[in-house]
Formats: C-alpha cells, sequence, structure tokens
C-alpha cells in the first residue's frame, strides 16, 4: 500500500519584503504520512522560511511574495483558511515561552481548545491525554516559569497535541536546551512518531535525531541539496570530511570514527553506524572478517 502524501511543495520559492533575493528558491518536497523529518544546514539556509509554509503561516502571517505551491493533505495552503491548518499542522517554536503564558500548565495547554469553542469535557480530556503523552501529566497545576527548558518545550508539544494534528512541525525547540532537556524532547517526539503523528523537525543536533528520524534533508541557500535516509546521508559525507572540507552540520560521533577506521585500515562499515549499538555490530563483522581474511 502507498503512503499517504501529507505534505507537498512544488516550485516553492519566498521572498521577504524590502528584499529581492529569495530565501526559498524552488523547493520541492514530498512528506508522506507517518515520516519523521529532520531538516538541518547552517543559519541563512532558509529552514525556518520553510517551516513556516509547511504550517501555513506563509503565506497567511507572514509578509512577503510566495510563488510556487503548498499542499496539506491534497489541499493548496493558499486556499485553505489557517483555522484549518491549525488543526492539521502542530507548530512548536525554538522558544518554549513564547507560547506559554498562562499561570498553569493546564491552562496553556487548554488555550487552543478554548479558542475553538470545544465543550469542557472535551478539553479536560484532551488536556489530560496530551499531558499524558509527553510525560507531564503531574505537573498541570504547576505555573510554566517554575518549569526547566525540557519541560517548558514538552508542554509546548502538548499545547499543539491537544489541537489534535497529524502533524507536528518543530523549529530548533532544543537549541536552548542542554543535552539532557534535548533527550527528553527527542524522546517524546520518538514516542509521537511511533504513534502514527508526522514529525517535521528542523534541528543541528543530526547527532542525537539519526538514528530516529526516516530522512536527512540537508539545505544551504535556500535549497535542498540533500534529502536521504540516514545511514546514506552519512556514507554521501564520507569523503568531504576525510579530506577536511567544511561540513555545516553535526556527524555523529561514532560515524566519524567510523570514517577514520576506513581512512587508516580500510574498515568496510556497510551500512555505515550512526548509533552506538550499530557501529558495535557493524565493528564487530569487520574483526569476523579479518580473523577469517576475507577483508
Amino acid at each position: 500500500m502507498t503512503q499517504e502524501i501529507v505534505i507537498e511543495t512544488k516550485d516553492l520559492q519566498f521572498v521577504y519584503p524590502m528584499t529581492t533575493e529569495p530565501v526559498l528558491k524552488g523547493i520541492n518536497l514530498t512528506i508522506k504520512k507517518g515520516e519523521f523529518i529532520c531538516i538541518t544546514g547552517p543559519s541563512g539556509a532558509g529552514k525556518t522560511t520553510l517551516s513556516l509554509a509547511l504550517c501555513g503561516a506563509i503565506p497567511h502571517l507572514v509578509n512577503g511574495d510566495m510563488s510556487g505551491e503548498v499542499f496539506v493533505k491534497g489541499v493548496s495552503s493558499k486556499k485553505a483558511h489557517i483555522a484549518d491548518l491549525c488543526k492539521q499542522v502542530g507548530v512548536v517554536l525554538q522558544d518554549p515561552e513564547a507560547q506559554l503564558f498562562s499561570l498553569s500548565v493546564f491552562s496553556d495547554v487548554a488555550f487552543g481548545l478554548e479558542n475553538f469553542k470545544f465543550p469542557p469535557e472535551e478539553i479536560i480530556k484532551r488536556v489530560d491525554w496530551a499531558l499524558e503523552v509527553v510525560g507531564m501529566q503531574n505537573y498541570k497545576d504547576r505555573s510554566p516559569s517554575a518549569l526547566s527548558g525540557g519541560q517548558k518545550q514538552r508542554v509546548a508539544i502538548a499545547c499543539s497535541l491537544a489541537m489534535g494534528p497529524e502533524i507536528l512541525v518543530l523549529d530548533e525547540p532544543t537549541s536552548e536546551l542542554d543535552p539532557m532537556g534535548s533527550e527528553e524532547v527527542y524522546a517524546v517526539l520518538n514516542k509521537l512518531n511511533q504513534q502514527g503523528v508526522t514529525i517535521i523537525l528542523v534541528d543541528q543536533k543530526v547527532e542525537l535525531i539519526a538514528p530516529i528520524a526516516d530522512r536527512i534533508i540537508y539545505m544551504r541557500d535556500g535549497q535542498i541539496l540533500s534529502d536521504r535516509e540516514p545511514h546514506q546521508f552519512f556514507a554521501e559525507y564520507r569523503d568531504q570530511y576525510l579530506k577536511g572540507e567544511k561540513i555545516d552540520f553535526f556527524i555523529p560521533s561514532v560515524t566519524a570514527l567510523s570514517y577514520k577506521l576506513f581512512q587508516r585500515f580500510g574498515a568496510k562499515m556497510d551500512p555505515v553506524p550512526i548509533s552506538v549499538e550499530e557501529f558495535i555490530t557493524s565493528y564487530q563483522k569487520w574483526e569476523a572478517s579479518l580473523a577469517e581474511g576475507n577483508d
């Protein structure tokens, strides 16, 4: 059975007011239901602008000149109402405090539902469910200001989840978090993805995301330069890394080590390891092949 396409862009281009250079230059992208997509690249690559277009903020809320199309579940974002898009595509911002402004966690998560005039019983049910999914059900009476960075971001995710979106777009949600807070957020996203939510994550921490992502999309200068499954993605950049050429995203430590072993000893690790577990397995296979005289 063919996977349903939930988001598709066709020749997407966007120019901000008072500028002439497009931030997005002919983006063609297809995202299928249930995928976990990581979008990475250097600052100024157009990643945030793309995320704004995928959720409908462009063209409805952000000024500028958009050409091309973005289709959300087959409907052009230009023709869809922003309220309808909000129910299908949830958004989590880089700074969780920009989304949290109430006196309690419960009130923040309930805010969107109240604005859409959901019945009180349904609001309580949805808020409790969303907080349980992100592991914050015991904090619903707490003030958001009393939470850690990772906890605030999990509540921000719950705010979007409560609306029941099938797609979640996150713009560098861990950029201001420590490693523990980042791992909390990624664990929640992985859990949601396993439950069928399509995840589109803009982030630089590719090392932590690679083991749970289906595809890594690399952007530079408003264009997509690579769109591959994680193992294929890092295999593509091995020679560039070994030549000492600049790579403006993080290579997983175990992947970099496999590169060095290939360079020095000819160690062939296929697929290229992107996690500690994969590295151990690949290394043991390579050692075994050496003992057998096959490599």
